[in-house]
Formats: structure tokens, sequence, C-alpha cells
């Protein structure tokens, strides 16, 4: 039996930072208010965070990119946090492909073009350690198999990736399409909260993946501990009790590690001889393959990593999978022409199958192509992630600039999925511009390289799965006006895009004389 060993609890936030920050935002209002006075506070900040880095770039000669450090100790985070993809837009418009700014408590550089990017994500992808949000190693552990050096990373992918490959999704596809009418179901005569609801699909899909053979009731209360969990991630990082975050903190993570640990425990024993793990059920999930993986020296991972792994995993379905869901459905729901050539599309695939069939794999890959490119252009438009995380592991030369060892690497995608030199007309909606392949590496939704996101076909089949359900049985429409989107951690809309829904009648058909991929003015930006 797996001993539970201590808990990786995060570390108390330190109560004076909030007070620090609060008195410096105070002081930069005055401070702010001349020209003269904001130019000395960003070369007092670039120096200060510059400071550790200068004798390397004296070595390298080369300097750092253009760019501002914002706010003392702030940063630029809050102008980020209110203005989303138009902040990375606006600086790679003022500044370049790369320029420096300051973003979540560290000095960063920021990768805004393909090129650029293709150089962090591929070329000299060991050069940059993957990272995640600050927030995000607190709450959810630091020992996530993303953030570790290459060789740990690949041996983590290449177990890891048993039940994510094509050959295991379609032998999940039944489980999948049973989740999605169960909660569709409930959708009928109701307003309903899109994101909220999708937020319940795929992490009922994601737990199948992560923890399907634990029993029904326990992986309910996991569900419930880390939906507390996240709510943490998304809010202020401040410990006061009574906050989402100190309840996180607090009280969150311990009890979803403490469910783990009794999932595991009851799975497995220990061997008395070699002291490994071994399982007693057999379970091919993510978790059951955590439980049975060996690190370089053939020792079995420790529960804290196994913990911070999983609640990762869960994390990403939750918010971002949950989010381009959401937004696929908002898509769809404001622009008519469109939703029925998508309905189209799949009323033409339902018409091949018997009652009861369940959708194949072909289906997925070859049938629902107007579908498909529906969901790239979402992802393009939407930016659900709009960047990715790194850390520069030493201080890497690009074009006569340098980023400095130690400082943090933002791949912002959004930049140039937004770029008009890549998608003409970037504000415009307009799906058939995927008929042909773009630029490479000016489309990267999911990352690239070594760390590119080994969920995406997953995330593929649960949308595509969920839309032939929803467009094929109900009718909706948005209920409620707009109220803007947030950004961090991922880009969602304010008010989770609250529609109504009905039941479509049977025998409904869109017929087939339609003009496919409509452009439409986007929702999203």
């Amino acid at each position: 039996m797996i001993e539970p060993g201590k808990l990786a609890i995060p570390e108390m936030v330190d109560e004076a930072w909030t007070v620090t920050a609060t008195a410096a935002a105070c002081a930069v209002l005055l401070v702010m208010s001349t020209p003269f006075l904001r130019k000395v506070v960003s070369r007092v900040q670039e120096y200060a965070c510059g400071v550790a880095a200068d004798h390397q770039h004296h070595k390298h000669c080369m300097p750092l990119p253009p760019g501002s450090l914002g706010l003392p100790c702030l940063g630029e985070s809050l102008t980020l946090k209110s203005q989303g993809q138009k902040f990375w837009i606006s600086r790679q418009q003022l500044y370049g492909d790369i320029f420096k700014t300051h973003l979540f408590g560290y000095p960063s550089i920021v990768v805004a073009g393909p090129d650029a990017a293709r150089f962090v994500m591929v070329e000299q992808a060991s050069s940059f350690r993957q990272r995640g949000l600050p927030i995000i190693e607190k709450l959810l552990g630091s020992s996530f198999f993303g953030y570790q050096h290459e060789k740990v990373h690949a041996n983590f992918r290449k177990i890891l990736h048993g039940p994510l490959l094509p050959e295991a999704l379609e032998r999940s596809i039944p489980a999948v399409e049973a989740i999605a009418i169960d909660i569709l179901k409930h959708w009928d005569g109701k307003i309903v909260n899109t994101l909220e609801e999708a937020r319940k699909y795929v992490f009922k899909v994601a737990m199948e993946f992560v923890v399907g053979a634990a029993p029904p009731d326990e992986k309910e209360e996991l569900t419930r501990a880390c939906e507390r969990l996240i709510r943490g991630v998304s809010s202020l990082p401040v410990n006061i009790p009574g906050s989402n975050y100190y309840k996180a903190i607090k009280e969150s993570r311990r009890k979803a590690c403490a469910l783990l640990d009794k999932i595991m425990s009851f799975r497995s024993w220990q061997d008395e001889n070699t002291g490994k793990i071994l399982s007693n059920d057999g379970a091919g999930d993510i978790l059951g393959l955590m439980m049975m993986l060996e690190d370089e020296n053939g020792c079995n991972l420790q529960v804290e990593e196994i913990y911070d792994n999983i609640l990762t995993f869960l994390y990403s379905a939750y918010d971002s999978s949950a989010a381009a869901l959401c937004w696929t459905i908002k898509a769809l729901t404001e622009h008519p022409e469109l939703l029925a050539q998508v309905q189209a599309e799949h009323e033409m695939i339902s018409a091949k199958k018997s009652y009861d069939e369940n959708i194949k794999w072909y289906d997925i890959k070859e049938q629902m192509q107007l579908t498909i490119r529906v969901i790239k252009e979402t992802l393009r438009i939407a930016n659900v992630v709009e960047f990715s995380y790194r850390e520069a592991l030493e201080d890497v030369p690009y074009k006569g600039i340098v980023f400095p060892k130690g400082w943090r690497v933002i791949i912002a995608h959004a930049a140039y999925h937004m770029d008009p030199k890549y998608f003409p007309q970037p504000q415009e909606f307009d799906s058939s511009r995927f008929r042909v392949h773009p630029k490479l590496f000016s489309f990267t939704p999911f990352g690239s390289g070594p760390h590119v996101c080994m969920g995406r076909e997953l995330l593929h089949l649960q949308l595509l799965v969920f839309i032939h359900h929803l467009v094929l049985k109900y009718s909706w429409e948005q209920h409620g006006s707009e109220d803007g989107s947030e950004f961090l951690p991922v880009h969602v809309p304010k008010r989770g895009f609250p529609i109504q829904v009905k039941r479509r009648g049977k025998g409904r058909s869109f017929g087939s004389d339609w003009k496919e991929d409509p452009v439409h003015k986007s929702p999203f930006y």
C-alpha cells in the first residue's frame, strides 16, 4: 500500500507581499503623473530586473530587446489582465516580434512571431524549461512532468501518451458519447450557462481518462474537491480566510490529495522484496500508469509527484478544453448560416447510421471536416490559451538580442494568430482559411516541439462528439446581452454565455444546397 507521506501543500503566501503591492500601486499613481517620472521609474525597474543578467549581456555583447518593464513591483500584469490578447498585439505593433516586459512577478521576454516561436519551442527547446504560472505551480504543484528536464520529460510522455493515442481514443468514443448525451438531456427547455456545462462535460471525460477505474462515488467526491481547488487558480493570490485562494490552500488541495491517496491505496500494493508498487487491477488510466512509472533510477514516483501531475492534468481539462467548447458554441450561435452548414454535415453522418450506432473514429477524422475547420478558427480567434510559458536555462542569443538566464520567456500565440501577415482580415471569423495549411508555426494553439500538448486529439474528440449531438438534437439562442471577457488564466466569456435550449423536432433537415464556410465578423475581438 502506498504510504501517503507528507501532502504537497503549497507554502503560505507572504502577507507582506499584498501590503507592499497595494502601497506600491498607490505610490505609482502619484509618481506616474508626469512623463519624466514615468521614464525614471521605467529605468529603475529595468535596472532592478535586469542587473543580475547584465554581466552575461556584456559577455555576449548583446542587448535585451525593446519594451517596457512597466510599474515597480506590478510590472504590466494588470494591463494584461484587463486587455487580454490586445496586450500582445499592441506591443508587437510597437516593438516588433520580440520585446521585454514584466509579468507575474518576473522579467520576461515575449516572442510574438512564428519564427521566434519556432526557435524557442523547437530549434532551441533544450535551452528553455516549460513552466506554469506562479499561482498554478503554488496550488497544483511544481512536479508536473512538463516542467522537468528533457530526459525525464521524454520518459513521462512515452509512458503516459498511451491513453491519448488514436486507437485508445477510438475505444473511448462510446463512453465520451454517453457523457455528452447525459449532459445534454438536462438542457431541454432550460437556460444553461454554456461555460459551466462545458466544464461539467470535459471534467467528466477527463476523470474517465485519469482515474477511470475508481468507484463512481470517489470520482464524484474528487471532482468536487478539484473544482474548488481550480477556482483558487483563477482567483487573486490573497491568502485571507474565506477567499477562494485561501480555501484552495487550506482545504481543497489537501482533500483532493487525500482522495487520490485513497484510490491509489485501494488499487495497489508494495512488493516486500523490491519495494516497488504493483497494481492489482491493471487499470490503463493515467493514474494507473503513473503509479507504475519508474524514474531513471528504477524507483517509483513519490506520491507528491503523482498528486501534482494528476491535478495539473485535470486543471487543463477543466479550464482550456471547456473554454474551447464554450467559444465554439458561441461562434455557431452568432453565425446561423454556419450553424446550418454544420448541422447538415452531421445529419449526413447520422443518416448513414442505425438509431443506436456510435460515432466512429473515421467519422471524426474524415467526415467532420467543416466542424474541424470551425474549431480551428475558434481556437485561432478566441485564443483560449493566449501564451505558453518558459524559463531560460542559460543565456540564449537570437538575432542580435539575448534571452537572459532565469528570465521567463512567453510565447504569445495570440499575437501571430491575429497577425494579418498570416491571417488576412484576422478579426473576421472565416473557417475556410483552414482549407489550406497556414504558414508553418503561425497557428500553434497546442504549442509545438517536445512540449506540444499531449491532449490535443482528446480535445478534438470531446468537442466533435458534443457538437454532433448538440446540433442534431437541439436548437438554442443566446440569453441576455454580452458582458465582455476574462483573460487569465484562460480566455472565457465573462458571463459564461447563457443560452436558451429546446429539443429539435424529429426529421428536421437543412438540406444540401449551401455555400461552405461563410465569413462573419468575429464575436471574440
